[in-house]
């Protein structure tokens, strides 16, 4: 399910603003990864997102499972990975055991060090 992951950078003000908005829960393994941020917004979603807050080292610092449209969360972290609820069970164990979200965060820490990113 999560090895064809697309993730995307939100580096700029407004790649953050929009976030997840205009991508449909259904589309299988979209991530954004959001550098040097430990709150969200999800104004204007019409789904539910997880939230994974990653430390310095892109460890798993804090996770928010299935956050409602409208909210401002703080989570204890230092980047955010988000991903529709849809695409992640539900709980906070599995997204810790998960050998796919590992995967998913060590391309993301690898694109990070190598400014491998593609969709600027």
């Amino acid at each position: 399910m999560l090895h064809q992951a697309k993730i995307q950078k939100a580096d700029t003000f407004l790649k953050r603003l929009i976030g997840l908005s205009f991508i449909s829960p259904y589309v299988i393994g979209t991530w954004l990864f959001i550098p040097y941020c430990n709150t969200i917004h999800t104004f204007g979603m019409r789904y539910e997102i997880t939230a994974i807050g990653l430390d310095e080292f892109f460890d798993i610092v804090d996770i928010q499972t299935h956050i409602k449209h409208n909210k401002i969360i703080k989570l204890k972290s230092r980047h955010i990975l988000e991903v529709s609820s849809y695409m992640v069970p539900y709980t906070d164990q599995y997204i810790k055991q998960s050998q796919d979200v590992k995967d998913i965060i060590t391309k993301v820490k690898l694109m990070e060090k190598t400014n491998g990113w593609t969709n600027r």
